[in-house]
């Protein structure tokens, strides 16, 4: 079984096929510093290279407007290939598409209801 390293926010691992995944938590309020403490976990798991990730959004979790920015920050996308989000809730629907119909994201970034569909998609950028 794969390592999973808890921040404030999240339980970050690699799962098959070199995917790092990101489980949201429950409830999680995702501040500025908890994306600082997110991205010095993804690089040290990366190291010098890109990795595709699956980010599942936790149960209402909210997020402040400067950490959603920083999300779309360029320096973050330089350790992914492509980005899958995962939603079961109606307003991370919202804020995923918000995130790529407005910042653009410079990897291929998708919308998905389901972990299968999201790490079948991924497959592709391994």
């Amino acid at each position: 079984m794969a390592e999973v390293i808890e921040t404030n926010v999240a339980y970050i691992s690699f799962i098959e096929g070199g995917i790092i995944k990101v489980d949201g938590k429950t409830d999680a309020h995702i501040e500025l510093e908890d994306m600082d403490e997110n991205y010095a976990v993804f690089k040290k798991l990366v190291k010098d290279k890109k990795a595709p990730f699956l980010v599942s959004f936790g149960i209402n979790a909210s997020i402040t407007t400067e950490a959603r920015e920083n999300f779309a920050n360029k320096q973050r996308s330089q350790i992914k290939k492509a980005e899958a989000f995962v939603v079961k809730q109606l307003h991370h629907r919202l804020i995923a598409s918000f995130h790529i119909n407005h910042f653009k994201p410079a990897i291929p970034t998708k919308v998905f209801n389901s972990e299968e569909e999201a790490k079948l998609w991924l497959m592709q950028f391994v």
